[in-house]
């Protein structure tokens, strides 16, 4: 082969490699600006910015008292058991569906944040945060299927979901608490007892009116019941809610798209 026609061969070969670079190079950009417009073109997620006296509220916690007051909002704002408009969840302003949900998921939080703070005062628990109801929660579950691995007699149900498990919950803490005279706030005078009495009817089983002495013990549950319900009253309309409504309802509305 001559010289020309090795220089020939490879001027070719070079301006290949070049052409190829060149390519390389294009689809390296092209891949990157195609990246670049889809980051900006990606909305925001909206992330949940709710604290109550100083505790965060996660998504995960704040999703589930959406799922929890859903429904009965619903039902206000449909009323007859007719149909959910299509743009029912649209809006996030107030009077919306979306609105309501999120404020009543709010008051949902608040209260039990509030219900499980006395319980906490009351050294019934470590805390009202979140976690410590999944603790609980997780623990309930592993003791009653290890009863039922045992062979042990398990009453209620076999396993709660957390909706299920939260309402027992409070019901079993308030239950200890008001059943404890030693807890703050459950300690009675006899006059309190004797005013609580002559507050309301009280009957036998017969229909007949009962004395104080017939009904001392129910007397003195419901009162402590009373009393706890305050407490806890009490502890809610000291709480500090910080957040901005309508962005949990456009949250809210996202959840049900």
């Amino acid at each position: 082969m001559s010289n020309k026609q090795k220089s020939t061969g490879g001027h070719r070969e070079n301006r290949r490699k070049r052409v190829m670079a060149i390519c390389l190079v294009t689809l390296v950009v092209v891949a990157a600006g195609v990246g670049i417009a889809m980051r900006r073109s990606r909305p925001a997620v909206p992330t949940v910015a709710l604290t109550i006296d100083g505790q965060r509220i996660s998504e995960e916690e704040f999703k589930f008292a959406v799922n929890e007051v859903k429904n009965q909002v619903v039902m206000q704002m449909v009323p007859d058991g007719g149909e959910v408009p299509t743009d029912f969840w649209t809006s996030n302003t107030k009077g919306s569906s979306a609105y309501a949900v999120a404020d009543a998921a709010v008051s949902d939080l608040a209260y039990r944040y509030a219900f499980y703070d006395v319980a906490a005062q009351g050294k019934l628990i470590d805390s009202n945060s979140w976690t410590s109801v999944k603790k609980r929660y997780e623990a309930e579950n592993a003791s009653r299927e290890k009863k039922i691995e045992n062979g042990e007699p398990v009453y209620g149900l076999t396993e709660y979901d957390m909706s299920t498990f939260v309402s027992y919950d409070m019901s079993r803490l308030e239950e200890q608490y008001v059943s404890d005279a030693s807890l703050p706030g459950m300690e009675l005078t006899d006059q309190q007892i004797v005013d609580h009495f002559n507050s309301k009817e009280w009957t036998l089983e017969d229909g007949s009116p009962a004395t104080l002495d017939d009904v001392r013990p129910n007397v003195v549950m419901d009162l402590r019941r009373e009393l706890f319900a305050q407490m806890v009253k009490k502890a809610q309309a000291s709480e500090k809610i910080d957040t901005r409504m309508e962005d949990l309802a456009s949250i809210v509305s996202g959840y049900m798209k």
